[in-house]
């Protein structure tokens, strides 16, 4: 049998936010599938959640797994109205927490993108169970000094 190529999702999050005075941070995201392979539609929606039964699977062409790439974007500003610097943080297990619902262990792994703007999900996981996964952004709020503030969409797996 040959060895297919898994499938692939591609996400953009944009968020806006505010860092306050007191260095509280405050951030919303929105979310957009931005690509697929195959192409699939209404896999993400626009809280972030996925839904990988949406995934057009064709087993003669992909195995089940999914390669997810989640490109971050937009703006945070100081209460001066000055752009902070933000992104995802350089460790990966701390850019993306995967928990399974009602717990145990699943196959889903987060891998460095191609700048700390990116990080990918690994899901070689097909239990068909739920996943929360939270993306976590480090904000520089006294740069170098910053927080991890967390967006808190679900995976559900095929």
């Amino acid at each position: 049998m040959p060895d297919l190529p898994d499938m692939t999702l591609t996400i953009n999050v944009t968020v806006t936010g505010t860092v306050d005075a007191s260095g509280n941070v405050s951030v919303s995201a929105q979310y957009a599938q931005a690509g697929s392979n195959p192409v699939s539609s209404n896999v993400v929606d626009s809280s972030g959640d996925i839904n990988l039964n949406n995934m057009a699977y064709d087993s003669s062409s992909y195995n089940v797994d999914t390669d997810i790439t989640v490109n971050l974007s937009g703006q945070i500003t100081d209460a001066s109205g000055n752009n902070v610097n933000f992104g995802f943080p350089a460790t990966p297990s701390q850019a993306v927490v995967i928990t399974r619902d009602g717990g145990g262990n699943s196959d889903i792994n987060a891998l460095p993108g191609n700048s700390l703007m990116q990080v990918i999900i690994d899901d070689n996981d097909d239990d068909g169970a739920g996943y929360s996964y939270c993306l976590q952004l480090w904000v520089e709020t006294d740069p170098p000094n910053g927080h991890l503030v967390s967006l808190d969409p679900r995976i559900v797996n095929r």
